[in-house]
């Protein structure tokens, strides 16, 4: 099972409660959260490759492995957001 696979959710998607706010909370709180991760894990990279003296070469791919980790971060992040969005016990 996946961690975007939409049986998890606990309440069925037709009672969940979507409107404009609830789409905008939902992008508010990725972007918060995903620019807090996106910062550590610059600084992360950026201490390892310093403290290291990594090549070049090496900190692209350590980038992009990071950067791969951090896109699957943002990801349950905003399904997490969702989630606690739209549940009507919040609403």
């Amino acid at each position: 099972m996946t961690t975007l696979d939409t049986t998890m959710l606990a309440i069925p998607r037709a009672d969940r409660i979507i409107s404009p706010g609830s789409l905008t909370g939902i992008a508010v709180v990725t972007a918060l959260i995903g620019s807090q991760l996106i910062t550590v894990t610059a600084a992360f990279l950026y201490s390892l490759v310093v403290l290291f003296h990594i090549p070049d070469g090496a900190a692209t791919v350590l980038g992009v492995a990071f950067g791969a980790l951090v896109l699957w971060g943002l990801a349950i992040i905003a399904r997490l957001a969702y989630e606690a969005e739209t549940d009507p016990a919040n609403n």
